[in-house]
C-alpha cells in the first residue's frame, strides 16, 4: 500500500483485513515494537535513538524477522494470508529486497487530488505526534514522501498497480467497497 501521509492506508487497511484472509505489516508499528533484545532490533534502536534513519537493509532483515517472529506468535500464518504491506517499500533499493522474500501481486496506491486535503487529515486526526500539527512538517513530509513514491511507481507494472482516489468524494465505506472489489476481481 503506497500513498502519501493521510491517504487513508491505515484506514482501509483495517477495513479489509475485517473479511479475514489479509494481515496488515506495518513498519510503523515494527519500530514502535522493536525487540531490543534480537541483534536487528538492537541495531534499528541504536540508530534511531541517534536521530537517524534506519538503513534499507537493517530495516528489510527487520521486517523478515518480525515477520517470523508474527507467524511463530500465530499471529501471522503466511501459507494463507495475504500481507497488506504499510510502509514498506519505502525506497527504491528496498523494492527489490522486498521482492526477495515476498511474491507482490498487487499495488494499492492512494492519492488525493488536492494536498491541502492530507495536510488538513494530519492536523486534525489528533495522534499525538508533534510534526501532525506544524504545517510546514506536515508539507515537508507528504514532500519526501512524494519525491520518493514516483520512482517506486516505476518499479511496478501498471497492470499491479491499483490507484484509489481518496480525496473525500466518496465516502470511507463507498472507497472500502469499492477497493474490496478490485482487489478481490485483480489480485
Amino acid at each position: 500500500m503506497l500513498g502519501a501521509p493521510g491517504v487513508g492506508k491505515s484506514t482501509f487497511s483495517k477495513e479489509i483485513v475485517k473479511d479475514g484472509g489479509y494481515f496488515i505489516f506495518s513498519t510503523g508499528e515494527m519500530f514502535r515494537n522493536l525487540d531490543p533484545k534480537t541483534k536487528m532490533g538492537a541495531k534499528a534502536k541504536e540508530i534511531m535513538d541517534r536521530g537517524d534513519l534506519v538503513d534499507d537493509d537493517t530495516v528489510i532483515r527487520l521486517a523478515q524477522e518480525t515477520l517470523q517472529r508474527y507467524a511463530d506468535e500465530g499471529k501471522f500464518d503466511p501459507a494463507n494470508d495475504i500481507i497488506l504491506l504499510d510502509g514498506i517499500p519505502r525506497t527504491l533499493a528496498q523494492v527489490e529486497m522486498v521482492k526477495s522474500f515476498l511474491e507482490m501481486h498487487q499495488v494499492i496506491y492512494f492519492y488525493v487530488d488536492d494536498e491541502q486535503i492530507l495536510i488538513d487529515r494530519i492536523m486534525s486526526r489528533g495522534e499525538g505526534r508533534a510534526d501532525d500539527n506544524d504545517e510546514e512538517i506536515v508539507r515537508k513530509r507528504i514532500e519526501k514522501y512524494n519525491k520518493a513514491t514516483l520512482p517506486l511507481m516505476e518499479k511496478y507494472s501498471a497492470e499491479m498497480i491499483l490507484r484509489i482516489d481518496n480525496s473525500g468524494k466518496q465516502s470511507i465505506e463507498e472507497v472500502t467497497t469499492g477497493l474490496k472489489e478490485k482487489i478481490y476481481r485483480r489480485g
